[in-house]
């Protein structure tokens, strides 16, 4: 009885952590935000290049408070962070910045650093008061991107031509655009795009005719509420192995879509009130009318976010 309590008690004072292999100390470590990663090379030496070698980073300037000093060492432990790395490959880089935590200069430093790591998920997200940003060319023709999530009240500057030959997932969330033709340049660029995902809440995002045509597009979530405009705005789908479409949309006046053969589920949500005009109601009757195959569909009456 005793052997077995000193056993016990022997158990509990051993650091059964510090004795697994690095590989996976530093797959845990990617379960936490970066900034809480890094305090963890003051555990002991052993720990202190273990959090360089993660496969995900995640840094966030949202919670950060204050301005001047915070966000210069937010930006030098970034610096630093990629400096020191050790490993060749990253699977996933985000990046959520806000007001007074943005240089364009070492932002476009940090997304060539990942792109040369062979980042396979980027995301980005900006509260800044800049209107327009410029990413470096490098990420408009990453060979290794799979998913890409771009998302703030700003302007991308898309250069031509974009191709990402790897790029399965795209989300665009409250951008603003140069033009249709810009919107549609993203998208020829993306040969094997399986899901998008695209929110227009700006009142002015230059795109009156929104034209999805994609042959390998399976999932296509859409929401519009960008109103406030004079621009009379259409919706444009040919995406005949489309099998999931949510659609949330309280602006569109023309829904031109071709047959959705493969559709398996649909969730639509549209604004019904009295003072909509004719051409909404028979915009959403005649894509009701295109989806007969749908196995499953729900439909719902929404109110505008900001409503």
């Amino acid at each position: 009885m005793m052997d077995q309590s000193s056993k016990l008690s022997d158990s509990k004072g051993k650091d059964r952590i510090s004795n697994l292999p690095d590989e996976i100390l530093s797959h845990i470590l990617c379960f936490m935000p970066t900034k809480y990663a890094a305090r963890t090379s003051l555990l002991s030496t052993r720990w202190k290049s273990i959090w360089t070698s993660v496969h995900i980073i995640d840094l966030d300037s949202f919670s950060e408070r204050g301005h001047n000093e915070r966000s210069s060492g937010f930006m030098d432990f970034v610096d630093r962070l990629l400096l020191l790395r050790n490993s060749p490959n990253l699977n996933k880089f985000r990046l959520r910045c806000r007001f007074g935590y943005y240089n364009p200069y070492r932002l476009n430093s940090w997304i060539c650093t990942v792109i040369k790591l062979n980042v396979k998920e980027l995301v980005l997200n900006f509260k800044i008061d800049q209107l327009v940003v410029e990413l470096p060319r490098s990420l408009f023709t990453s060979v290794n991107l799979v998913v890409l999530k771009l998302a703030g009240d700003v302007f991308f500057r898309f250069p031509m031509p974009v191709f990402w030959p790897s790029l399965k997932v795209l989300h665009l969330h409250s951008l603003t655009f140069l033009d249709d033709d810009s919107f549609q340049n993203i998208l020829s660029g993306c040969p094997v795009l399986e899901e998008l995902d695209i929110e227009r809440t700006n009142r002015g995002d230059n795109i009156k005719t929104l034209c999805i045509c994609s042959s390998t597009l399976k999932k296509l979530c859409m929401y519009n509420s960008s109103s406030g405009t004079s621009l009379q705005h259409s919706v444009v789908i040919k995406a005949p192995v489309l099998e999931i479409f949510q659609l949330n949309d309280f602006v569109s006046s023309v829904f031109d879509v071709d047959e959705l053969p493969s559709l398996v589920k649909a969730n639509f949500s549209f604004y019904f009130e009295n003072h909509r005009n004719k051409d909404y109601y028979n915009g959403v009757v005649g894509l009701l009318g295109k989806i007969s195959n749908v196995q499953h569909l729900e439909l719902s009456n929404g109110i505008p976010q900001g409503n």
